[in-house]
């Protein structure tokens, strides 16, 4: 992703606005920023594609883009996808004209509060020539395989940008408060500890629960990845679960040719029991059909997902 631009004049009604009658720049008028409304839609790709940067699947994340409106224009624009505490910022594109003004701040500023009143602690983006720009904000670079899951699923991951691209991640989380002495820091320990070992009984439910659902959303957006490689490279496309090592992987059906290898036992985030799958192969053709229905289940406490790819190509999550 990068900050890209479109050339459009600035008008005299904008020239007044920006500059008063006492001549000094006050750039915080020149536009409003706000989530957009369904009809700007078009408006925002029109831009988007100007700039050059990737349209695909906004449309699904409407809910959480953000523009700058100048009257009836839309001259900026940012957006958050939503994946549970981890975010991914794209789409950030200012109209040249509006350049300079501390516009592209303002946009990103808006999209970090948005993440953070959704319960976002950390947001990711790819961008190809903004890496220093974004670096002043406080994004610091990450191998892109360190990315959050559900993020490093996602289409900008893996279709709109290229693997060059640099990977970008910015924490929400406050700062710890420093200043305590070291009775206060061992009192906190001892107190968190105790109410931790009271709490586990409950806890460790909810961290079952949430772990499964969890690795049921992966397992899913993995299989509407493996559906879009199919159409992508133009031949069938096999997905393999191995129910030992609970994992499974994405390749060409002829070919050894791999484009995912998904664990998810006792050393990843899953934590699952078990993952199996009936059958424990699928293929799927370029034409969008699949050989056969097959149910991936994810088990973990006693808590059970089940992800369902049909003959038809749909993809659904049932209990």
């Amino acid at each position: 992703m990068a900050l890209s631009v479109i050339r459009c004049p600035l008008s005299v009604d904008r020239f007044r606005k920006a500059f008063p009658d006492n001549g000094e720049r006050t750039t915080d008028n020149v536009a409003d920023i706000r989530l957009a409304r369904p009809h700007e839609l078009p408006a925002v790709l029109d831009l988007l594609t100007q700039s050059r940067l990737p349209e695909a699947g906004l449309g699904r994340h409407a809910a959480s883009l953000l523009v700058a409106v100048d009257g009836d224009r839309i001259v900026g624009c940012a957006a958050l996808e939503l994946y549970g505490s981890a975010a991914l910022l794209r789409s950030v594109a200012v109209a040249e004209a509006y350049r300079r003004e501390g516009l592209g701040r303002r946009l990103t500023q808006a999209a970090l509060d948005l993440g953070r009143s959704r319960g976002v602690g950390s947001v990711y983006l790819l961008t190809e020539t903004a890496a220093g720009w974004f670096s002043r904000i406080g994004f610091r670079q990450v191998p892109r395989a360190q990315a959050e899951p559900a993020v490093g699923a996602s289409l900008e991951f893996t279709h709109a940008c290229p693997t060059s691209a640099t990977c970008m991640v910015l924490s929400l989380e406050p700062a710890a408060a420093a200043g305590y002495t070291l009775i206060e820091t061992v009192i906190a320990i001892v107190v968190f500890g105790i109410l931790l070992s009271v709490a586990w009984v409950r806890m460790g439910p909810a961290l079952a629960s949430s772990r499964v659902r969890n690795a049921a959303t992966v397992i899913a957006t993995d299989l509407q990845y493996a559906q879009m490689l199919a159409v992508r490279q133009r031949r069938p496309v096999a997905v393999i679960v191995d129910p030992s090592m609970r994992s499974y992987i994405i390749r060409l059906r002829d070919s050894s040719l791999t484009f995912r290898n998904r664990f998810f036992g006792q050393d990843t985030e899953f934590l699952l029991d078990s993952l199996s799958a009936s059958p424990t192969s699928v293929v799927l053709f370029p034409s969008g059909v699949t050989a056969g229905t097959v149910t991936f289940t994810a088990r973990q406490g006693g808590f059970t997902r089940h992800v369902r790819l049909t003959r038809a190509g749909q993809v659904r999550i049932v209990p």
